[in-house]
C-alpha cells in the first residue's frame, strides 16, 4: 500500500498534459428502424421533434455516414454511442457497433475531426468490483475485444476511455471495518501512532469503524481508503482486460455529476477515473453549479484527464412519459450553455445528443427548430478551436494563484464556501489565475507567482503530492521575495483536533492569537432565545451538520417518530460527527441551555459553547429533554456563541438496520428545539431568538468595497504590528488584517463571504498585480481567450431579469492598433458591431448592453479587412474582394486566408502589400464541396503579418440551391404544358436563379417565369411521339449565385383530353378541370356537345 501511494505521488507530482483538440461531445443513438417502401420503423408513436432529413435506419451505413458528417459539418466532433448490449445487427448482419465507426472511419477520410467511442447503458457494468467487468460475458469485455482498439476511440494516457451512464450506479463504497483496520495498520504501524495522528486515545484497532462521516484526519483516512479501493479495483480491471487483448481497454468515466463525489474532494475522483460527466447535465439556470464545473475543468487539465462540461438546447419527453419533463430553449439556453463552457476553459463538452429524438433532446436539424441550434454550435466551435491553445493552458498559469484545497472535504466538507467563493470572487474581478489542487501546491508551480489565495476553510491544508505540508510550501514561498502576497483565512487552532501542520503552525508563525472581544454595539445583560427546529427562519441559526427540516406529523402510522400534530425536526449531524448552532448570548453570563428530541439508537454527545466544553449527554431511544449550564467565562467572546454539538458514533439507518433502511445519512439526533437563557429569565418563557446584525464594514486598502452581510465569526484574532481594514459591526472583531510588515493579508472569517468584485479587486492592487482585461457589471463573470492577436472577451449573467451595461477592457497590442471589434454574438444575435477605442492608459475599451451572455471580438492587426457578406453554394468556387485599409505609417505585408475548420470550406493564402496609411485588394478564392449544407457557417479571415496572426469572424452563408417539382398535363393532342417550380426547405436561404433557358430534345423553348426567390417556370412542347401517357424530358439550364448550373427533369406525359366531350341529354353544365393542369390562357372548363 506505502508503495502504491509512493507511485501516485510522484506520477502527479508534475502537472500533466492537457487535451490537444477540443472534444466537441453528443451521445449519437442508434436504435431507429426505417423501411424506405413501406414507410414504416419504430419513429412512430414516440418522438417529439422530427428529423428535417426524414426518418431513417440506423442499420445502414449510408444513413449513419450521412447523420455523423452532418454533425461534423456543424462542429460536433466526438460521438459516444448509447450502447444498450442488445444484440443490435446492421444491414449487413454485423454487430451495429461496427456499421458506425465504419461510418465515422469514412467520414474522417473526408478530412472531418471525427471521434468515436461508447456510451454504456444499461445495468451491466460492475460498481462495487470493477476487476469483473473484465470477465467473459461481460458487456465491458466484448467491447473491448472488438472495438478499444479502433484509432478513432479517443484516449487519455494513452488508454481509449469509454462514457458510462448512471443507469448502471456509480462507484459503490466497498471498505469494511476490517479492511479500513488493515489499512490503518499498514498506514500507522502502531495503535500510538494512529492517536497521535487522529487526536484520539483508542486503546484497540478493534475500536475503530470505517467512518466517512467523521471528522478531521479519521475522515480523510476513511475516504483515502476507499479510494485506495476503487484504485487497486480498477487497475484489476485494467491487467486483467490488458492482458487478455494485449493492447489496452476502455478507462472508464463515471455519470456523477459536477460537485465532488460522494462529497469527498475534486482531485481524488480525477486521479483515480478519467473525470466525470453527466449526461443529464443541467435542467435549470445555466449558470447553475457554476464554480463547481469551474474547478472539475481545471483539475481535469492538471491531472492530465478529461470532463466534459455540460450544454443542450432543449428537452421534451412528453410523447413517452407521463407527465413528462420540458426544458425549453428560451430564455437564450444554448447561448448561455456554451459561453458559460467557454468561460470555464472547458476543454470537453457533452451535449444530451445528437439525436434522441424520443426524449426531443436532438442538435440534428428537425423540422420545429431546423438549424438554428446547428448554426449557433458551429459559431461557438469555431471561437473554441480557434482559442484552444489559451483554453487548454488556462487556469494554470498567471500571476495569482488560488489553492482549491482538497483537504477541505477531506476534513470537514462543510466549509466549502471560503473556497467557492473565492474563486468566484477571483473571476468577478476580471484576472487569470492558477488553480492548483492539493497535488500541485508546490516550489515549482509558485514559481513566478506574485499573489497566492489561500483559502483555510477552518481546517486548514494538507500535503501535496511530495507529502510536504502545503503551509511549510506557502511559507516558503512568502519569504523568498519581498513582492510576495499571501492571503490565507480561517485557520484552524490548536483546540480544532487536527495535526499542527494543517494550520496552527503558520497561525504562530503570523504571530496570530486570540484576543478578548473589542466591543462593538450594545451588549446584552440577559438573554431568552428560543428556536424551533424546523420552523421557517431556523437555518438562521443553524451553521453545519443538519438535515432538512421535517414534519413528522405527515410520518405515516407505525413510523420511527410519527406523530399526531405537527413535529418539525431535522436530523443531526447528517454527515460528519458534529452539528454547530449560533445562538445570541449574554456576554459574560452564566446561561441555561436546554433542548429536546427524538433518538433512534444509543450514543453520546458532548456539548461545546465557543470551543469550550460545557459537559456531556447521554442519547438513549425515544424522545427526552436535557438542560446543561453554560459557564460565564465561555460566552465571554461576545454577544454571539457557537454552539457545537460533537457525538460519540455515527449511527447511519442504512448500516444500523442492516439495509433495511435506506437512508445513508448521519441520524443521531432529531433535534426539536433549543433554548438558551441567563438564569433569571423562567424555563417556561421562550423569546424567538434573533440574530444581531452581521455586517462587515470596509476601509483602508478596503475603501470602496460597500458593507456587506455575511455569516458571524466567532473568533477574535490578532497579532503584534498587524492593522485591520475591515471589522464586524456586531462584534467589532476585526476581519481582514495586514500582517508581517503587510506581505500577509489574514482573513478572520471566510474569504467566500465577500464576493463583491471590488473587494477582489483591492486584493490584487495590494498585491501589485496588474490586469489586462475587464468584464465589469453587477452580476456578471468573464473570462479571456486568445487567438493570435485576436482577443475574446467571454461574458455571462447570473442575473437575467434585465439587461446589464458591460464594460469591456483588453490590454492594447503593443506592435499593432486595434483594426476591429465586434460582438461576435450577443444574446443569441451574431456578428453586431462594438464601439471600442484605445485610452492613453494603453488600454481598449467598449460598453455594450448584455442580458443573457456575449463573446466579443478585439483584433489588433496592422491592417483592418472588409468584405461583403459571403454567400456560396455547394461544389464551386467563388471569388469575393477584400479590402484591405492599412491603419499604420508603415507599410504592411502579409497574407490572408478564409479559416473554417471544415474541409468542406476551403480557401488558400493570399499575399497582399499594403503601403502606409492606403488601401489594396485582394481576390479571396473560396472553395466548396458537392456535399456542403447549406446553413449559416461561421469562418474567420485570417490575416498573417509578420509570422503572427489576426482572426476576424464573419459568416459564410451556403445558399441552398432548388430542388425542381415537376408537373405535366395535356394541351389537346399535340401539345402538353410542363411546370417546375424551384423549392427549398423552409428554413434554407434560397440561391438567387437567373437566366433560365430550358431545352428539349437538345432544341430551345420558350419560357414563361413566375415568383421571385423561386421561379416557377412553365414551357409548352410538341407531345412526344403518342397521345398516350410515358416519360418525357426536360433540360434547365440556369445560374444559381451566378454559378451555371444543368437539370435534367422527367415527368410523366399525360394522356390528351378531348377538346369537347359528348354529353348525354340531360346534361346542363361543363365538367372542371383540375386548375392546376390548365395551360396560359386555356379555360378550365370543358364545353360539352349533346349527340
Amino acid at each position: 500500500m506505502r508503495n502504491l501511494c509512493l507511485i501516485v505521488a510522484v506520477a502527479f507530482s508534475v502537472p500533466a498534459a492537457a487535451l490537444d483538440t477540443p472534444w466537441i461531445g453528443v451521445t449519437y443513438f442508434y436504435w431507429y428502424s426505417w423501411d424506405y417502401e413501406k414507410h414504416m420503423g419504430n419513429w412512430i408513436g414516440g418522438v417529439y421533434n422530427t428529423p428535417l432529413m426524414g426518418y431513417y435506419d440506423s442499420a445502414r451505413l449510408e444513413d449513419n455516414l450521412r447523420e455523423l458528417q452532418c454533425a461534423s459539418e456543424w462542429g460536433v466532433t466526438h460521438h459516444f454511442m448509447d450502447f444498450w448490449g442488445h444484440g443490435w445487427l446492421d444491414e449487413k448482419g454485423r454487430p451495429r457497433e461496427q456499421c458506425l465507426y465504419d461510418a465515422a472511419q469514412a467520414v474522417r477520410n473526408k478530412g472531418y475531426d471525427i471521434w468515436m467511442s461508447i456510451y454504456q447503458d444499461g445495468e451491466d457494468y460492475q460498481m462495487d468490483d470493477f476487476a469483473k467487468n473484465a470477465d467473459d460475458g461481460r458487456q465491458v469485455d466484448w467491447l473491448n475485444r472488438n472495438f478499444a482498439a479502433h484509432p478513432l476511440n479517443p484516449r487519455i494516457a494513452g488508454r481509449p476511455i469509454e462514457l458510462v451512464y448512471g443507469r448502471n450506479g456509480s462507484p459503490k463504497q466497498t471498505v469494511t471495518d476490517e479492511i479500513f483496520r488493515a489499512w490503518l495498520r499498514e498506514k500507522y504501524a502502531t495503535i500510538e501512532k494512529l492517536n497521535a495522528r487522529w487526536g484520539t486515545s483508542l486503546r484497540d484497532w478493534a475500536e475503530i469503524r470505517w467512518n466517512p462521516n467523521a471528522s478531521g484526519v479519521p475522515r480523510a483516512d476513511a475516504i483515502l481508503c476507499q479510494y485506495d479501493q476503487w484504485a487497486r479495483s480498477l487497475a484489476v480491471y485494467l491487467a486483467k482486460a490488458e492482458a487478455k487483448l494485449g493492447r489496452p481497454a476502455y478507462i472508464p468515466s463515471f455519470d456523477i455529476a459536477y460537485q465532488p463525489y460522494m462529497g469527498w474532494g475534486y482531485s481524488l475522483q480525477t486521479k483515480t477515473f478519467a473525470g466525470p460527466h453527466s449526461y443529464a447535465g443541467i435542467f435549470g439556470q445555466p449558470h447553475e453549479q457554476d464554480v463547481e464545473r469551474f474547478i472539475q475543468a481545471a483539475v481535469a487539465k492538471w491531472y492530465g484527464t478529461v470532463f466534459f462540461d455540460t450544454y443542450k438546447n432543449f428537452y421534451h419527453d412528453w410523447e413517452i412519459r407521463i407527465p413528462g419533463t420540458c426544458y425549453p430553449p428560451e430564455p437564450r439556453h444554448f447561448d448561455r450553455f456554451w459561453t458559460i463552457a467557454l468561460a470555464h476553459y472547458a476543454e470537453a463538452l457533452l451535449h444530451l445528443s445528437w439525436n434522441e429524438w424520443w426524449e426531443g433532446s436532438n442538435l440534428e436539424p428537425c423540422m420545429e427548430y431546423g438549424k438554428t441550434y446547428c448554426e449557433k454550435n458551429l459559431l461557438y466551435a469555431t471561437v473554441m478551436k480557434a482559442c484552444f491553445d489559451s483554453i487548454r493552458h488556462a487556469q494554470k498559469s498567471g500571476d495569482v494563484a488560488i489553492l482549491l484545497n482538497d483537504w477541505q472535504w477531506l476534513a470537514s466538507g462543510r466549509n466549502s464556501v471560503d473556497i467557492y467563493g473565492a474563486i468566484q470572487g477571483l473571476r468577478s474581478a476580471s484576472v487569470d489565475f492558477r488553480l492548483l489542487p492539493d497535488d500541485f501546491v508546490t516550489d515549482e508551480n509558485l514559481r513566478g507567482v506574485k499573489m497566492v489565495v489561500a483559502p483555510g476553510a477552518g481546517v486548514g491544508f494538507g500535503h501535496n503530492a511530495k507529502g510536504q505540508p502545503i503551509t511549510e510550501v506557502l511559507w516558503r514561498w512568502v519569504n523568498s521575495s519581498p513582492d510576495k502576497r499571501l492571503i490565507v483565512s480561517a485557520l484552524p487552532g490548536p483546540a480544532d483536533k487536527l495535526p499542527a501542520e494543517c494550520g496552527a503552525n503558520l497561525r504562530e508563525k503570523l504571530g496570530l492569537r486570540d484576543q478578548p472581544p473589542a466591543g462593538g454595539g450594545a451588549r446584552p445583560v440577559t438573554m431568552n432565545a428560543f428556536v424551533d427546529i424546523g420552523e421557517k427562519g431556523d437555518d438562521a441559526f443553524l451553521l453545519s451538520g443538519f438535515s432538512g427540516a421535517e414534519d413528522w406529523a405527515k410520518l405515516g402510522s407505525g413510523a420511527f417518530g410519527a406523530r399526531e400534530e405537527k413535529h418539525t425536526v431535522r436530523w443531526l449531524p447528517e454527515t460528519g460527527d458534529q452539528t454547530q448552532l449560533i445562538l445570541p448570548v449574554a456576554p459574560g453570563k452564566r446561561h441555561l441551555m436546554a433542548f429536546a428530541g427524538d433518538v433512534a439508537w444509543p450514543n453520546r454527545m458532548e456539548i461545546l459553547v465557543n470551543d469550550q466544553s460545557c459537559g456531556e449527554v447521554e442519547l438513549t431511544p425515544g424522545y427526552h429533554g436535557w438542560e446543561i449550564p453554560v459557564p460565564a467565562n465561555a460566552t465571554s467572546r461576545g454577544p454571539l456563541a457557537i454552539i457545537t454539538f460533537r457525538f460519540a458514533v455515527a449511527r447511519v439507518p442504512n448500516i444500523e438496520t442492516q439495509g433495511k433502511n435506506t437512508d445513508g445519512r448521519v441520524c443521531n439526533l432529531a433535534l426539536d428545539w433549543i433554548h438558551i437563557r441567563t438564569p433569571d429569565q423562567p424555563a417556561e418563557r421562550r423569546e424567538p431568538a434573533r440574530l444581531p446584525e452581521t455586517t462587515a464594514n470596509f476601509g483602508g486598502i478596503t475603501r470602496g468595497v460597500p458593507p456587506t452581510r455575511m455569516r458571524f465569526w466567532p473568533n477574535n484574532v490578532w497579532a503584534d504590528g498587524a492593522w485591520a481594514h475591515s471589522c464586524y459591526a456586531s462584534t467589532g472583531f476585526s476581519r481582514d488584517i495586514l500582517l508581517r510588515g503587510g506581505k500577509v493579508w489574514y482573513c478572520n472569517g471566510f474569504l467566500g463571504d465577500q464576493p463583491h468584485p471590488a473587494y477582489w479587486r483591492a486584493m490584487l492592487d495590494w498585491a501589485g498585480v496588474r490586469r489586462d482585461w475587464g468584464v465589469t457589471a453587477p452580476s456578471v463573470i468573464g473570462a479571456r481567450l486568445q487567438a493570435g492577436a485576436t482577443t475574446i472577451l467571454a461574458a455571462y449573467s447570473t442575473d437575467v431579469t434585465r439587461p446589464r451595461k458591460v464594460s469591456l477592457a483588453v490590454k492594447a497590442n503593443a506592435r499593432w492598433p486595434l483594426a476591429e471589434a465586434q460582438a461576435i454574438t450577443r444574446d443569441g444575435e451574431v456578428f453586431l458591431p462594438v464601439a471600442a477605442s484605445t485610452g492613453k492608459d494603453g488600454f481598449c475599451r467598449a460598453q455594450d448592453d448584455m442580458r443573457y451572455c456575449g463573446l466579443y471580438q478585439f483584433s489588433f492587426c496592422p491592417v483592418r479587412p472588409q468584405v461583403a457578406p459571403m454567400q456560396v453554394l455547394a461544389g464551386a468556387r467563388h471569388r469575393f474582394e477584400v479590402k484591405l485599409r492599412n491603419l499604420t505609417s508603415a507599410s504592411a505585408k502579409g497574407r490572408l486566408t478564409l479559416r473554417t475548420w471544415l474541409p468542406s470550406i476551403t480557401a488558400p493564402w493570399v499575399n497582399f502589400s499594403v503601403g502606409p496609411q492606403s488601401e489594396a485588394k485582394v481576390n479571396l478564392d473560396v472553395t466548396t464541396t458537392a456535399d456542403l449544407e447549406w446553413g449559416r457557417k461561421t469562418a474567420a479571415l485570417v490575416i498573417e503579418v509578420g509570422g503572427q496572426e489576426a482572426l476576424f469572424w464573419r459568416p459564410v452563408t451556403v445558399l441552398a440551391e432548388p430542388q425542381w417539382e415537376v408537373k405535366a398535363r395535356g394541351l389537346g393532342d399535340k401539345e402538353i404544358v410542363v411546370t417546375a417550380a424551384a423549392e427549398v426547405n423552409r428554413w434554407a436561404k434560397p440561391a438567387p436563379i437567373e437566366a433560365i433557358e430550358a431545352f428539349s430534345g437538345g432544341r430551345p423553348l420558350p419560357v414563361g417565369v413566375s415568383g421571385d426567390q423561386l421561379p416557377v417556370i412553365q414551357v409548352t412542347i410538341p407531345r412526344p411521339g403518342t397521345a398516350e401517357s410515358g416519360q418525357g424530358t426536360l433540360e434547365l439550364s440556369y445560374h444559381a449565385l451566378g454559378v451555371p448550373r444543368r437539370a435534367r427533369l422527367n415527368f410523366e406525359v399525360p394522356p390528351a383530353l378531348p377538346e369537347a366531350a359528348t354529353a348525354p341529354e340531360d346534361a346542363v353544365v361543363a365538367f372542371v378541370v383540375e386548375e392546376g393542369d390548365a395551360g396560359p390562357g386555356q379555360p378550365v372548363a370543358v364545353p360539352l356537345t349533346a349527340e
